[in-house]
C-alpha cells in the first residue's frame, strides 16, 4: 500500500453523536449589513441563549456571511469567474446562519416547541430577517479534523 493511500485511509474521521440544526436567513431589505450583524449577534443571541440552555443546547453559533462582503474573498480564492452565473459553484444567497447542536433530538424538539421560542424568538426574527426566506437543515455531523487534529473512530 502506498504512503498516500495509508495517510488518506487513516484520516477517516468520526460521527458526532449529536443533532445539528442550521437555519439559513436573509436580512431585511431595509437594514444595513452592520445593523443586521449587530442585532443578530447582540439582541437576538441574548434572547436565544437562556432558552437554548434550558433545553440542554451543546452549542449555538451564528455565521455572518453577507453576500456582498463575501464577493471579494471568494474572487481572491477562486478567481473572478466564481461570481459568473455559469459557474457550477454559486454563492449562497443568505446573510447568516444559526446553528444549534443538541445531544438528543428530544432536546431540539423541546427548544423549538418551547413557548418562549414561539412567542419571543420567532417574533423577534422579524426585526432583522426576511422570515419568508428562512431555510432549515438538520442532520448529524461527521468530523474529520478538529482543533487541528485528525479525528478517528
Amino acid at each position: 500500500m502506498s504512503t498516500a493511500t495509508s495517510s488518506a485511509a487513516s484520516l477517516h474521521g468520526r460521527w458526532e453523536k449529536l443533532f445539528k440544526v442550521s437555519i439559513y436567513l436573509k436580512k431585511k431589505d431595509d437594514i444595513s449589513d452592520q445593523k443586521f450583524s449587530d442585532y443578530y449577534a447582540q439582541t437576538h443571541a441574548a434572547l436565544a441563549g437562556p432558552v437554548l440552555l434550558r433545553h440542554n443546547c451543546v452549542s449555538y453559533t451564528q455565521f455572518h456571511c453577507m453576500s456582498e462582503k463575501a464577493k471579494q474573498p471568494l474572487t481572491s480564492m477562486f478567481g473572478p469567474d466564481v461570481l459568473s452565473p455559469q459557474n457550477p459553484m454559486q454563492l449562497m444567497p443568505y446573510d447568516g446562519c444559526s446553528t444549534f447542536v443538541f445531544a438528543k433530538l428530544e432536546d431540539a424538539q423541546a427548544f423549538f416547541l418551547d413557548p418562549e421560542t414561539t412567542t419571543v424568538l420567532g417574533p423577534d426574527s422579524v426585526n432583522f430577517t426576511n422570515t419568508a426566506t428562512l431555510q432549515i437543515a438538520i442532520g448529524e455531523e461527521f468530523v474529520a479534523i478538529q482543533q487541528g487534529q485528525a479525528q478517528h473512530e
